[in-house]
């Protein structure tokens, strides 16, 4: 059995996984996460309490009534029963004098526009209340103390699914299990792909479309050409299925397209050109690294290349870097209004240059960037791209403060385990950032130099929890980067 024990943070705490011999059991030590701040929800909570308050002493306040005043009550005793009955009438006639005055007050408290502020405000109060009290939390967390643990402040959190000894399964498209019908799969095809793939039969019926990552851009951007001859690409392509060409470029070079309306031009008509020859339905324009200060030039070409292609009746997709709400080099917004299809790509949260071991696509952030995407673009437009590969992280040397990364498939990955005899574990948790990480493989080692490796990677279980999540969005459906990686069995019609 495995473990995951997280200690309080010190100045001395490793930052890589450390295997422990026990007892009885095999514990993985690993540094407590820093304490989140409160969530948006428990804010929001606090907030709107402040303000019903706030809002119920600026109401009770203005429904004071000014010009009446209510002496002490008195007492009466009338001999006469005439008398009494007078008195208990003049009562009567004081209350609903009172009322009156107190409806007149609030009245006219209200048609004035402070009046009317406090009105929406309280509704708003209201319905906001009343979502909350609906929202189902997105976790449960439970904590407890670790029996094995030989000092007292060891714990041992426990999130999610408990931790043990797993054989690690390759992600597989055709055992996904789509949790609604409409959720579209999609695939990356490259060359390197196919070539490293030792599938035979390359059945393809289970998608719904694919992209052949084929295409670059060359010279000074005004021409393109394949990244491997286009007969191994006629070999593979045994579907009747949407099929896109997708082209990629060197941001120097691409900015000479936006910039210049001769090369612009060229590049869209080479393109075109190159789509129309080889029968593909439409173009993928992966640009990425463009930064924001290229934003606008870079939807004004997209409107540019879509007419044209429209003008053809072929399609236009547009790839683009994984973000959230503030983070948008992009103007998602446009893009989604002018191209026919939008792929972002919710991987690399983690990677080779990021400096920090870690999971690829953490399960919260992969919510994040879809519930953004959607509230940018067109549902209908939107897939979610999905990694299924890994990194192999090397431990910094004394002239580096980084951990640099490999990419690893999941097949390398496990056989990887296998050579250096550790065991693979599954890591849940929240990260730095606040997000749930999911379930993902993953596990370390050291080289024949002594140097540490912390590997995390992507398997069938944890992009069929991505798969889940995406598909409580209306999207369009999931694309992955890409097939074959070393996995044979990712187009395997026998499910095996």
């Amino acid at each position: 059995m495995l473990d995951i024990v997280y200690k309080k943070v010190s100045t001395n705490s490793d930052p890589v996984d450390t295997l422990v011999s026990g007892n009885e059991t095999q514990v993985i030590t690993k540094t407590l996460p820093p304490l989140r701040e409160p969530s948006w929800l428990e804010k929001t909570t606090t907030f709107f309490n402040h303000a019903g308050g706030y809002i119920e002493e600026k109401i009770s306040n203005s429904t004071k009534p000014t010009n009446l005043q209510i002496g002490p009550k008195k007492k009466v005793k009338s001999k006469r029963p005439q008398a009494n009955q007078q008195l208990k009438q003049a009562k009567k006639e004081q209350i609903k004098e009172l009322r009156s005055a107190k409806v007149e007050v609030v009245k006219k408290k209200l048609s004035t526009t402070h009046g009317k502020m406090l009105v929406v405000h309280s509704l708003l109060i209201v319905a906001l209340g009343a979502y909350a009290l609906h929202l189902k939390p997105i976790q449960q967390v439970t904590e407890k103390a670790d029996a094995n643990a030989n000092t007292s402040d060891t714990i041992t959190r426990r999130y999610l699914p408990s931790i043990k000894d797993i054989t690690s399964q390759p992600f597989s498209e055709v055992n996904a299990t789509l949790p609604r019908q409409s959720l579209g799969l999609y695939r990356w095809v490259t060359p390197w792909g196919i070539q490293s793939s030792t599938d035979t039969t390359n059945d393809q019926s289970q998608y719904a479309g694919q992209s052949a990552f084929w295409l670059t851009v060359s010279g000074n951007g005004s021409t393109v050409v394949p990244k491997a001859d286009w007969s191994s690409w006629d070999t593979f392509q045994k579907t009747s299925a949407l099929t896109y060409l997708s082209v990629s470029g060197n941001p120097d070079i691409i900015s000479n397209v936006l910039i210049d309306p001769n090369i612009q031009q060229a590049h869209i008509t080479a393109l075109l050109n190159t789509v129309k020859d080889h029968n593909f339905v439409g173009i993928d324009i992966d640009y990425e690294g463009l930064g924001s200060i290229n934003k606008d030039l870079f939807t004004s070409f997209i409107k540019t290349l879509t007419a044209a292609f429209h003008a053809e009746n072929k399609k236009v997709a547009v790839t683009l870097e994984a973000r959230i709400a503030n983070q948008v080099p992009m103007d998602w917004h446009s893009l989604g209004s002018i191209a026919d299809e939008i792929r972002v790509m919710a991987y690399d949260y983690h990677s080779r240059n990021t400096g920090t071991p870690g999971p690829v696509a953490p399960l919260g952030w992969v919510q994040e960037v879809t519930a953004y995407a959607v509230s940018q673009i067109p549902a209908q437009k939107v897939i979610i791209g999905l990694g299924n590969y890994g990194y192999d992280w090397q431990q910094p040397g004394s002239d580096s403060s980084s951990w640099s990364g490999i990419g690893v498939s999941a097949d390398k990955a496990v056989a990887l385990a296998t050579e250096r005899q550790t065991s693979i574990i599954r890591m849940t948790g929240i990260d730095d950032n606040g997000y749930d990480i999911g379930s993902i493989p993953s596990f370390v080692y050291t080289d024949t130099s002594n140097v540490q490796h912390s590997v995390w990677y992507e398997d069938a279980q944890s992009l069929q929890e991505k798969i889940n999540v995406v598909s409580q969005y209306p999207v369009k459906g999931v694309i992955f980067w890409s097939i074959g990686l070393g996995n044979p069995d990712l187009t395997d019609t026998t499910g095996n």
